[in-house]
């Protein structure tokens, strides 16, 4: 059986492929050396490459090259092995390849996976520098780190070219301070702008587990001001769920920095978010719940069954806004529990 938990990419054994290429023992320097694989729920698993399928390349890659007078001859694999004599893994250098190389890995515990090229440079380095899985664990927050932040660098420069772009020369319009609020956006641009800010929630997310709090501080500071500029501008409501998830975990990060009065803070101010958008909801299950009655009363007076489908679908409405609006009581008593048990500890 296929190693469980396996990386994406992985493909489980087989003795030959479809088109009845057999693995091979010899032509790569890769075989007979031992790697290491980290699979979740599982931890880090030792075993040895038994034998490889170099690539294949498409028919009509085969008859140009022999047009042309290329070599058709590759000499105990060597060419295709990517420099096996030299310990090389990759047989992918020709752009032209149709099917990428694999190698077989058989584990010590007995379960057998089978990998590309990437995947074995990453085995191979993991069992040459006895890495542990904790050791995997950092190598891997610090990855999705640095993906995180080139996310927030590329959103950040699409920003300042879209707001370059679409500005016009039409007067701002005023909000309720009487303070100039910008034109309205985009469509794209205001999803570009909603991911920029989810992008620095999520490099905030990764500092808290890091036990930095500091920079999750920054992060979401940053993250507050894009949705609170978004709400100004018209493009977020002022009940999105996003403004509050945001005081929530600001109140959160206070927490741990030491600050349990700008915790309160925000946690008050999440409460008071998630309040007006159960408000919202409140309001809809209302509406819904008058047109459903008025679409009962239409029927009943006309004696028209037709109906019956229309009334079938508010009621799906409503139970599905009521449920909502469920939720969001619970989430609104459990932040002020935590509100409570600040001012308590306070207060002690």
């Amino acid at each position: 059986a296929a190693q469980e938990g396996a990386a994406s990419g992985a493909r489980a054994p087989v003795a030959a492929t479809a088109s009845g290429d057999e693995w091979c023992t010899h032509g790569s320097g890769a075989v007979g050396r031992r790697v290491r694989r980290f699979f979740a729920m599982h931890g880090a698993s030792d075993g040895q490459v038994v034998a490889w399928l170099p690539p294949k390349l498409s028919d009509s890659t085969a008859s140009d090259a022999d047009d042309a007078g290329a070599d058709g001859e590759r000499e105990n694999g060597d060419e295709r092995d990517g420099g096996a004599g030299g310990g090389g893994l990759k047989g992918e250098d020709d752009a032209t390849e149709e099917e990428p190389a694999l190698w077989r890995l058989l584990h010590d515990d007995g379960d057998v996976e089978e990998v590309e090229a990437d995947e074995l440079e990453e085995a191979l380095a993991a069992h040459a520098e006895a890495r542990t899985v904790q050791q995997e664990v950092e190598l891997i927050l610090e990855a999705a780190w640095e993906a995180l932040e080139m996310a927030v660098a590329l959103y950040s420069d699409d920003d300042k070219t879209d707001t370059t772009t679409t500005t016009t020369t039409t007067p701002a319009a005023a909000n309720s301070t009487g303070s100039a609020v910008p034109p309205a956006t985009t469509e794209s641009l205001r999803a570009r702008r909603l991911a920029l800010a989810q992008a620095h929630e999520r490099l905030a997310d990764a500092a808290l587990q890091n036990e930095q709090p500091e920079r999750a501080l920054q992060e979401l500071t940053q993250a507050k001001r894009i949705l609170g500029e978004m709400r100004d501008r018209g493009d977020l409501p002022a009940d999105d769920r996003h403004l509050a998830d945001v005081e929530f975990s600001l109140g959160l990060t206070q927490l741990q920095i030491g600050s349990a009065t700008r915790a309160k803070e925000h946690y008050e101010q999440a409460v008071v978010l998630l309040q007006l958008r159960r408000a919202g909801f409140q309001k809809s299950a209302i509406e819904a719940e008058i047109a459903q009655l008025s679409t009962q009363a239409a029927a009943s007076s006309s004696g028209d069954g037709a109906s019956h489908g229309g009334i079938e679908s508010s009621r799906s409405t409503s139970a599905e806004i009521k449920r909502e609006i469920a939720l969001l009581g619970e989430i609104i008593d459990d932040i002020k529990t935590r509100v409570q048990e600040i001012s308590s500890a306070a207060a002690n």
